[in-house]
């Protein structure tokens, strides 16, 4: 799931819009991407053990939850949906 995600991120993303958050030099668990000029903010939940998808900031809607259940296919089509 993961390789999936990552190939739809690099596939569907405006041009140069990737940014790690970091702080005091240190990465932390948050990867932003701009797709269709819309801002998505992915983060590691440790409580649920999925990646979150959340549109605008890190406390926006949910747009989607991935996680190893979820099949690549799947991942396109969220993602050809943007």
């Amino acid at each position: 799931m993961i390789l999936a995600l990552i190939a739809a991120v690099i596939w569907k993303k405006d041009e140069d819009a990737i940014e790690v958050m970091t702080q005091s030099g240190d990465m932390k668990n948050v990867l932003w991407v701009k797709i269709n000029n819309t801002r998505y903010a992915f983060s590691y939940d440790h409580e649920t053990e999925k990646i979150e998808m959340r549109k605008h900031s890190i406390k926006g809607d949910v747009v989607k939850s991935f996680d190893n259940s979820i099949f690549a296919k799947e991942v396109k089509e969220i993602f050809e949906s943007l």
